[in-house]
């Protein structure tokens, strides 16, 4: 009986095995990189933290990692048997960009001058016999509040020229 409760005792804590790997990702200027991504390869994630250590527990074993930060290159670890500490250096990367080539005159300016080329050959009145067309006009007036007697908002109505209120 004694034997059976112990077998049973240990399939048990077997099952509830967690895998658990630390580590610090640091530069090569040997400063920690904060918010670094720890992924491994069966896709459990954790972030470093403001110091630029991270704990990483599951419940698989953990055969790899990869370490990534903006600006440096990505870095795959093997995880080993006996290793629970993972010190990681990430070197910066760096971009080939394409050529820029900077212009100092507006698109649009090219748009308006091919336009006025071509405004003889575009006037309606010298290519259509007739056209039509809608206007809408809107007047705004304005005035200062001082030279306005009364409420600037109030409307007032008149009937033979005597206002009402």
């Amino acid at each position: 009986m004694k034997l059976f409760c112990l077998f049973t005792l240990f399939f048990t804590l077997t099952l509830q095995a967690q895998f658990q790997i630390n580590g610090i990702v640091k530069d090569s200027g040997n400063k920690p990189l904060p918010f670094a991504t720890i992924t491994t390869s069966e896709n459990n994630n954790t972030i470093t933290d403001v110091d630029g250590k991270f704990i990483l527990s599951t419940n698989v074993k953990i055969t790899s990692f990869t370490v990534s930060y903006i600006g440096f290159q990505t870095k795959v670890i093997p995880v080993q048997d006996n290793k629970k500490f993972y010190p990681v250096s990430l070197k910066q990367k760096t971009d080939d960009l394409k050529e820029v080539i900077v212009s100092n005159e507006n698109p649009a300016f090219a748009i308006i001058r091919k336009v006025i080329a071509n405004k003889s050959i575009n006037n309606p009145q010298k290519k259509l016999n007739s056209f039509e067309y809608k206007t809408y006009n809107k007047l705004i007036v304005t005035a200062n509040p001082d030279s306005i007697n009364g409420r600037i908002d109030s409307s007032a109505s008149y009937k033979d020229l005597k206002k009402i209120e």
